[in-house]
């Protein structure tokens, strides 16, 4: 549901709207919804910071970190919290849905500083 007058929405909001990268993450044809973890250190408050994760059909994941507090925070995703252990030897490769570009293959955790109320979305591919 969009909930503004889209013949009048800035250039921000068009770039969500239009964003094809994160529609084909909402419009996924197996509609999973995606379930929470918690990160790790969990010195955080309860709500401010979080992971949301999303199983897509072909087998990558979409990770939403998202930070609602007042400061930038490193958020800390352990693989194992996906049922992807150190020793299995395989990794993440992952690829950045705002800004549309690469950010690497990760083994064992990825540890972005998402800044003050705001968010970052990668898709991930398990890759051996």
């Amino acid at each position: 549901m969009i909930g503004c007058d889209i013949r009048e929405a800035n250039e921000t909001t068009q770039n969500i709207l239009l964003n094809k990268v994160l529609l084909a993450i909402n419009q996924d044809v197996e509609g999973r919804g995606a379930y929470r973890i918690k990160p790790e250190p969990q010195w955080f408050h309860d709500d401010d910071v979080f992971i949301q994760v999303k199983v897509l059909s072909d087998g990558d994941l979409a990770i939403g970190f998202f930070n609602l507090s007042d400061a930038q925070r490193e958020i800390s995703l352990q693989f194992w919290d996906l049922g992807l252990p150190y020793a299995s030897a395989y990794s993440l490769d992952l690829y950045d849905c705002w800004d549309h570009k690469p950010i690497g293959q990760f083994k064992e955790r990825y540890n972005p500083v998402v800044p003050a109320h705001d968010c970052l979305v990668v898709r991930a591919k398990v890759v051996r």
